[in-house]
């Protein structure tokens, strides 16, 4: 139901919504559950959206960070929530094309 109350928020009432989708997210990570940690990404992707769409980037990092400092001992939750970054875990280094190594 908040879900949808949210939904409908969203377009004019942006703040309000992510507020909404904040608590149904933070209310599943607090189930400590592994497949609750896993409903809980489908509001966090709803507030991800929203903030960048509002060009609110920085609200969205500090927000996931938040969540990472407040929930850093549980190893599953981090991991969804590393999906969430916007850089890699790991940095792969760029391949060169084969024509362009001195063979």
């Amino acid at each position: 139901m908040n879900d949808q109350i949210a939904t409908a928020l969203a377009e004019k009432y942006p703040d309000r919504a992510v507020d909404l989708w904040e608590k149904i997210a933070e209310g599943l990570i607090n189930r400590v559950k592994p497949q609750a940690y896993e409903e809980a990404a489908v509001y966090l992707r709803k507030i991800r959206h929203l903030l960048l769409a509002l060009k609110r980037k920085k609200k969205w990092q500090e927000y996931l960070q938040g969540l990472k400092f407040q929930h850093q001992k549980k190893r599953r939750l981090l991991e969804i929530l590393n999906r969430f970054s916007d850089e890699p875990l790991v940095k792969q280094k760029e391949k060169k094309p084969i024509h362009s190594l001195n063979l």
